[in-house]
């Protein structure tokens, strides 16, 4: 993350740590830049409407606009930014497969009255993308990397108690989205060997991510997100959402 000069971080009793100006700064001025741990544009109005730009670049659509042919639910504007889009989280038998999956879920689930089985995008189809782009999760059964999901459990964020109805239905989110991953629900996620090694010599991860590490990571999310909006003539328009791991305490609008 690169900070603006003029900028310190500081804490304060009755305001906890935040940001302060050391010094005047011009209007307009960038004052920080961070690249996001993930990220994921909204669906369209309809089914039938694309979303708001590209999943990948999140840049306004062209001429061309490209959409995968498996879930139908990723958009791109150029076959590069298709490509970029498979190679970074969004493979066929991962994230690709996990959507198919959760759109099936979310129709049999309306069908039998089942909240945790709905697919919206946030939180449901963020927390996969996260699993996807944060921790490489690729395909069913492989372990994924750590480093950067470690750092999102543990950004600050409520944590119902559990037992209550809030942390009953995350972790039922939770459990389906294993499911939806192909990955077992006792078990949990695999984690890379060298990771893993890393954080359970010092005794403060498991070797696993299960449902109980997946609830954890629903309420970090949806603490800490930042909604995304498109750059258009007109009122702000939400196109999509993202989550960042140095810059999260800082309140503001992301535009993309």
């Amino acid at each position: 993350m690169s900070w603006h000069e003029g900028l310190q971080i500081v804490h304060a009793e009755g305001r906890g740590r935040h940001v302060v100006a050391t010094r005047d700064i011009e209007a307009g001025k960038l004052l920080l830049t961070e690249e996001c741990a993930a990220s994921m544009t909204f669906r369209g109005e309809d089914e039938n409407d694309p979303p708001p730009c590209c999943s990948t670049c999140m840049e306004p659509f062209g001429a061309e606009t490209l959409k995968c042919k498996c879930c139908e639910l990723q958009h791109y504007c150029s076959r590069a930014c298709l490509d970029a889009g498979c190679r970074a989280y969004h493979s066929s038998m991962g994230e690709c497969a996990a959507f198919e999956a959760g759109l099936e879920t979310e129709k049999d689930g309306r069908k039998a009255n089942r909240r945790e089985f709905d697919f919206h995008d946030v939180p449901q189809r963020f927390l996969i993308r996260v699993l996807s782009q944060a921790g490489r999760w690729r395909v069913p059964g492989e372990p994924m990397t750590c480093d950067v999901i470690n750092r999102i459990l543990a950004l600050e964020a409520h944590i119902p108690e559990e037992g209550s109805e809030e942390h009953n239905w995350l972790s039922a989110i939770a459990r389906n989205t294993l499911r939806l991953m192909d990955e077992s629900v006792e078990i949990g996620v695999a984690i890379n060997v060298t990771d893993a090694a890393a954080t359970s010599k010092a005794g403060e991860q498991p070797l696993l991510y299960g449902v109980r590490q997946l609830t954890r990571l629903l309420c970090c999310i949806n603490c800490n997100s930042h909604t995304l909006y498109a750059r258009e003539v007109g009122p702000l328009k939400a196109a999509g959402t993202a989550i960042y791991v140095q810059g999260e305490r800082v309140e503001t609008l992301c535009a993309c």
